[in-house]
């Protein structure tokens, strides 16, 4: 089992942030996409997505753990250049949403649902015990989000209805964001949940 506190992204080099402001990264090396996000409460995020990952799982390009208000938010994000189908036999949100859940199950604890012992538990027993401390730690009652980021024109497509993993709802979203720079956007961390209809 890989240590999520080992995968957390660097801080943003050349970026000046208020005392109060957290500013994080995640990236996609194949398309050199970068999402920066900024909150003025708790924010980490961990690279999920890299090179010789020892379970050779395909996951998420990382995760977000952040507080924003009361809510405390674990939201899984893959970045993709584009989701127009252009003749690849797997539409790229339907692989994107693949990665998501393959990312979501892995850090579920499945025993405490009444599963079977998984990934996740072993993640959550190192996390209660403190043997491996995060940044970031989600609230027991924390809301988790598998999210899309689109850099280019997202096509119409109906919503993504919500799915249960044990006893949690796990939001499903898409949403597009218009880089500052080539290949990098920049949004706020309420920002991101506003754009997905999930702001309160």
């Amino acid at each position: 089992m890989e240590r999520l506190a080992e995968l957390e992204s660097s801080p943003v080099a050349d970026r000046k942030a208020s005392k109060r402001e957290r500013v994080v990264q995640l990236s996609e090396a194949k398309s050199g996409q970068v999402l920066i996000v900024t909150n003025d409460d708790e924010l980490a995020a961990y690279q999920l997505d890299i090179e010789g990952r020892p379970d050779g799982e395909k996951m998420a390009d990382g995760v977000l753990l952040g507080r924003l208000g009361g809510r405390s938010v674990v939201c899984f994000v893959e970045l993709k250049s584009r989701l127009r189908n252009e003749g690849e036999q797997v539409d790229p949100a339907t692989r994107a949403f693949e990665q998501l859940a393959s990312a979501t199950q892995h850090f579920h604890p499945s025993a405490r649902s009444g599963g079977q012992r998984s990934h996740g538990d072993a993640h959550h027993d190192a996390w209660q015990s403190g043997d491996e401390e995060l940044t970031v730690m989600p609230a027991k009652d924390h809301e988790v989000i598998e999210l899309v980021v689109a850099y280019r024109a997202v096509p119409r497509r109906p919503p993504e209805p919500p799915r249960r993993v044990g006893n949690t709802t796990v939001h499903r979203k898409v949403i597009q964001v218009s880089p500052a720079v080539a290949n990098q956007a920049e949004k706020t961390f309420g920002e991101l949940l506003r754009l997905a209809g999930l702001s309160n």
